[in-house]
C-alpha cells in the first residue's frame, strides 16, 4: 500500500493539484490477535468494539489549507461526513447537526 500511496501522491503532483486535493489516510481496525501492534493500553483489539478494536489513527494532508501539524484528540469514523461537508462548505441537516460535529475546526 506505501508504493501505492506514493504512486497517487506522485501524480497528484504530476498533475499539479496536490495542493488543492485532499488526502485522508486511516487504519482499519485496532491490531490483529497474535500480531504485533499495541493499542497503547486500550481493551481489546481488532474485531472488538472495544477501543483496542477501534480507534485508530488518522492523518489528513490538504497543503492548500493545513500548514501546521495538528494533533485532534475528539474522536471521529472514517466516513466522517460532518467534516467532509464542512471542508465544501455545505451545511449538516437541523435534525442530526447538534449531535453530529465536524472537527475541521479543531
Amino acid at each position: 500500500m506505501d508504493v501505492q500511496v506514493g504512486r497517487l501522491r506522485a501524480l497528484l503532483q504530476e498533475l499539479n493539484i496536490a495542493n488543492n486535493t485532499v488526502l485522508w489516510f486511516v487504519s482499519d481496525n485496532g491490531p490483529a490477535f497474535y500480531t504485533p501492534g499495541s493499542t497503547n493500553g486500550l481493551r481489546g483489539r481488532k474485531g472488538l468494539l472495544h477501543e483496542g478494536g477501534v480507534r485508530v489513527p488518522g492523518i489528513i494532508e490538504w497543503p492548500n489549507m493545513i500548514s501546521e501539524n495538528h494533533v485532534v484528540n475528539t474522536p471521529i469514523v472514517s466516513s466522517d461526513l460532518p467534516t467532509v461537508m464542512d471542508i465544501l462548505e455545505l451545511k449538516m441537516p437541523d435534525d442530526v447537526s447538534n449531535y453530529w460535529k465536524s472537527v475541521w475546526a479543531c
